[in-house]
């Protein structure tokens, strides 16, 4: 579970026509070791799932484009490789769990086709070994009587089924990188900590790295070691999980940690962040996070601040903090 798995560099990606477009990911940069777990946090329209998206190269080309930047897995950089050897990779090295199971699952195959289907892509084994292989990964992921759903059609499972059910498809093939994009919400909480407990169960099985997107810290707190905190499509701060919570240097941080109900116990009303985030259109220089913050000086209007180092496992961008002081 050691060595390098992932390394992103200045991952940009923009929408609209070449030369005009906006941009909606700006420089994002992390490492990620083999059997990591990550967890990437923040507001609707922060670019979790664009990021994600960007580093299996699925971006709908046009309105978007990857303008800069690179994706390097296992010394390879995703981002220049043919567009013909991306298929080969996706699925099998790296797989994705889609945020929505009912818009990701075929409706008129059963689940049992979909995910042999996937072997079938990246195995040469027979029809038998593949069906063994499809009820084998169903009874891992906790579907009961597996024969039988095996036949079943997506609309015939519950959201908490369906969503075991991309997880299953999602592992068919042991890929050593998983993203999974918002694999909770819809689910109630029951069933949110099932399949939470289920990835964690997976990760120890197999020792797959997982890079887990999320607005809601709870969940992010309950499986993942490090963190990475976006907003308006660039990283602000990341941070081991302990410390994120203990010590957040970021004052988006601050908020988000602020605005879970159980920090405001005793409080008249809930916490909530001022404001909300700027479109992508009407970002200018300086701090995206100027409006809203309680710590804004001049100078955040006039530059960006760069990621700092805070301590050994953490780093923030913000102009407040003492190791930004002249």
């Amino acid at each position: 579970m050691s060595g390098s798995l992932l390394k992103v560099r200045n991952l940009s990606v923009e929408f609209g026509p070449a030369g005009k477009g906006v941009r909606v990911l700006d420089r994002v940069g992390f490492d990620m070791m083999a059997g990591d777990c990550i967890g990437i946090v923040g507001e609707s329209g922060s670019g979790k799932s664009v990021m994600s998206l960007s580093l299996l190269r699925l971006v709908p080309e046009p309105p978007g484009r990857i303008v800069e930047g690179s994706v390097e897995f296992e010394g390879v950089d995703l981002l220049t490789l043919p567009a013909s050897r991306m298929p080969d990779i996706r699925g099998k090295d790296i797989a994705m769990i889609f945020q929505e199971p009912m818009s990701a699952l075929n409706p008129v195959m059963t689940v049992g086709e979909q995910i042999s289907e996937a072997i079938f892509l990246h195995e040469s084994i027979g029809a038998a070994a593949r069906r063994a292989r499809v009820l084998e990964m169903l009874q891992l992921v906790g579907i009961p009587d597996a024969e039988q759903r095996y036949d079943s059609y997506p609309h015939e499972f519950s959201g908490g089924m369906r969503q075991r059910v991309m997880i299953a498809m999602a592992l068919a093939c042991n890929p050593r990188l998983l993203i999974a994009d918002e694999p909770t919400t819809a689910l109630d909480v029951t069933i949110q900590a099932q399949v939470l407990e289920l990835m964690k169960q997976l990760r120890a099985r197999y020792r797959t790295s997982i890079l887990l997107i999320s607005h809601d810290l709870g969940v992010i707190a309950d499986i993942a070691d490090r963190v990475i905190v976006m907003y308006c499509g660039r990283v602000v701060e990341t941070a081991a999980i302990d410390d994120l919570f203990d010590r957040p240097a970021h004052p988006y941080t601050e908020g988000l940690l602020n605005s879970i109900p159980s920090r405001s116990i005793g409080q008249e009303r809930l916490y909530q962040i001022p404001g909300a985030p700027p479109a992508p259109t009407e970002r200018g220089p300086g701090c995206a996070f100027y409006p809203r913050c309680p710590k804004r000086m001049p100078v955040c209007l006039e530059r960006t601040p760069p990621l700092l180092q805070v301590s050994e496992t953490q780093q923030a961008a913000c102009f407040a903090l003492p190791a930004a002081r002249p």
